[in-house]
């Protein structure tokens, strides 16, 4: 379990959380998961060679929880060894209107009232075929490789 914190009246705190990739994968969705602080979640791919693909972004609004699905020929198409960096945003300022005694310092936990970052990645995984497959039948159509 990862403790952190941030201290009250702080306006752009930022964690950011990584998970390594040991398979190709097709990711179908997205959806971040904050509580009262959070304010922006972002899904990027960190490829063997260092490159970098913001897969998506979404401002967070607790009050909505919303999956974002990728439209079949443009889901992400992940080859392994990447790695998947999330990034979380948040707002235990005065201008948050969720953020309730603002002074107070915030820490991780199941409450509203704490903070946590996850996302909810809907993906499965492909052989090395059929990833393969999957980038050719994208470059044919002219979409791209989906993971460039």
């Amino acid at each position: 379990m990862r403790i952190w914190t941030f201290p009250g009246g702080e306006e752009d705190v930022r964690t950011d959380g990584y998970e390594f990739i040991s398979q190709n994968i097709r990711i179908t969705a997205f959806q971040p998961h904050l509580h009262n602080f959070g304010t922006q979640q972002c899904l990027e791919v960190i490829y063997q060679d260092n490159r970098r693909q913001t897969l998506s972004c979404a401002f967070w609004d607790f009050g909505w929880h919303i999956a974002y699905n990728y439209l079949e020929d443009v889901q992400p198409l992940i080859p392994k060894g990447s790695m998947m960096h999330v990034t979380s945003w948040y707002n235990n300022s005065t201008s948050n209107p969720w953020a309730g005694d603002s002074r107070n310092w915030v820490g991780f936990g199941q409450r509203s009232t704490d903070e946590m970052a996850f996302s909810w990645i809907s993906w499965y995984g492909l052989t090395d075929e059929e990833f393969e497959a999957a980038v050719a039948e994208r470059q044919a159509a002219g979409l791209g490789a989906g993971s460039d």
